[in-house]
């Protein structure tokens, strides 16, 4: 896994707080790296407007 999905994983972590899908390379593995910005930032969103 390189640096920059590295980051983007921990930045994930520390915006939700929970880390339920992130524990398996084979999950984060299945989202391109673009995909995985817009899922990253859907689930910030979702924060904020207290869904999660």
């Amino acid at each position: 896994m390189n640096k920059k999905w590295k980051d983007q994983r921990e930045t994930y972590c520390k915006c939700n707080g929970h880390i339920w899908i992130l524990r398996s390379d084979k999950i984060i593995s299945q989202f391109t790296q673009e995909l995985w910005i817009i899922w990253v930032k859907m689930q910030h969103d979702r924060l904020k407007k207290g869904e999660i």
